[in-house]
């Protein structure tokens, strides 16, 4: 179950970064001329608290342990081979359930670090683990719009 979240935090990161990176490459051509200001979030920490991809985790696990029970008790009798077969049915409709609910998260996080970065007014925002040096982090203040504390 671990390695199902490294692997979830892992595609989420990368789907953030894309994100950003396209962001800030349309941003950034049409306003070369201009001084930018840049912040960054804790994407980790992010993914771990921020209240939508908690949410939709709870309900994947409970789906998760649903459709566990569901296979045992559908591939008791069968053989080997249609229980893979069953088995690559019911992880495909997981990860289908999945993606749909982590792309919807994940927009909510995006729209949140954008609201928060113009509110400090920031040209860009970085994941925090391509940051070097400098910046500023927003990580608190992108959890707290989204909680509302």
């Amino acid at each position: 179950m671990q390695k199902r979240y490294k692997i979830i935090g892992l595609v989420a990161t990368m789907v953030v970064l894309a994100g950003i990176v396209a962001g800030i490459t349309n941003w950034s051509i049409s306003r070369a001329d201009k001084v930018a200001s840049v912040g960054y979030v804790d994407m980790a920490r992010l993914s771990k608290d921020f209240p939508d991809l908690k949410a939709s985790r709870d309900v994947l696990e409970k789906e998760t342990a649903r459709l566990q029970g569901e296979y045992d008790k559908a591939s008791a009798s069968l053989s080997k081979d249609e229980k893979v077969k069953l088995f690559q049915e019911y992880q495909t409709k997981l990860d289908a359930k999945k993606e749909s609910m982590l792309a919807k998260a994940f927009e909510k996080v995006n729209q949140t670090i954008s609201q928060v970065a113009k509110e400090q007014g920031l040209s860009m925002v970085f994941d925090k683990q391509v940051v070097l040096y400098g910046g500023k982090d927003i990580t608190s203040e992108v959890l707290k719009k989204a909680t509302g504390k």
